[in-house]
C-alpha cells in the first residue's frame, strides 16, 4: 500500500511560511486582507447607503486633471486649492490606466502600500529588536482594522500611513547606519511625503 502523505518529518507546519519567509507572510497577509475586505466585504457593507468611496473628492479632482489638465472638482473647470496635487494625480494615473476599474485599480494599489507598511513595520521591529517582536509588530500592522478599512476608500492615509513608516524606517536605519546614501534616502522619502 502506497502513502499520499509526506513522511511526518517533511510534512508542512500551517505557520510554515512564517518561519521561513516572514517578510512575504507579513506582505501576503496585509495584501490579502486588504484586498479582501476592499473588494469583498466593504462593497457589501455600503451598499444600500449615500457612502461614497471617495468622500472627500479625489475621484472627482482626478477627473479634473484627467479631462482639463487641472485641479478642478470635475465637472467644474474652476480650479481649487483645497487640496493638494499628489493624491489626485495618483488617482488620475490609475484612471489613465484603466478608468473603467475605479474604485477597485485605487484600492488593490493601496492595499499593496498597506502590505509596504506592514513590510516596513517587520523590518523597524527587526532593527530594534528580535525577529519574534518584528513578527508580531509586523502582523499587527497587517491585521490592523483601520489601516484595513483605509486602504477601501480613496483618501490619502493608505499612502500616508506608508510614507510615515517609510520616514521612520529611513530614520533607524540612518541612526543604525550612517552613510551618505542613508541620508539621501531619508531625505527623500521626507521630500515625497
Amino acid at each position: 500500500m502506497v502513502s499520499n502523505t509526506r513522511p511526518r518529518n517533511q510534512q508542512r507546519h500551517p505557520l510554515h511560511l512564517l518561519n521561513k519567509h516572514p517578510r512575504s507572510a507579513v506582505f501576503l497577509l496585509a495584501a490579502c486582507s486588504a484586498l479582501f475586505f476592499s473588494l469583498l466585504i466593504h462593497p457589501r457593507i455600503i451598499t444600500g447607503t449615500d457612502y461614497e468611496v471617495a468622500q472627500d473628492g479625489y475621484d472627482r479632482l482626478a477627473q479634473g486633471l484627467l479631462h482639463y489638465g487641472t485641479l478642478s472638482y470635475y465637472p467644474s473647470t474652476f480650479p481649487t486649492v483645497l487640496r493638494g496635487p499628489a493624491y489626485p494625480a495618483f488617482i488620475a494615473a490609475l484612471l489613465a490606466i484603466n478608468g473603467s476599474w475605479y474604485p477597485q485599480s485605487v484600492q488593490c494599489t493601496q492595499a499593496l502600500f498597506h502590505g509596504c507598511t506592514a513590510l516596513l513595520a517587520y523590518g523597524i521591529g527587526l532593527m530594534l529588536f528580535d525577529r519574534k517582536r518584528a513578527l508580531i509588530a509586523g502582523l499587527l500592522t497587517a491585521l490592523h482594522p483601520y489601516l484595513i478599512w483605509y486602504s477601501s476608500k480613496a483618501i490619502t492615509e493608505s499612502i500616508s500611513t506608508f510614507l510615515f513608516t517609510a520616514i521612520v524606517f529611513s530614520a533607524i536605519y540612518l541612526a543604525l547606519h550612517p552613510r551618505i546614501l542613508s541620508t539621501i534616502v531619508l531625505g527623500a522619502t521626507f521630500g515625497v511625503a
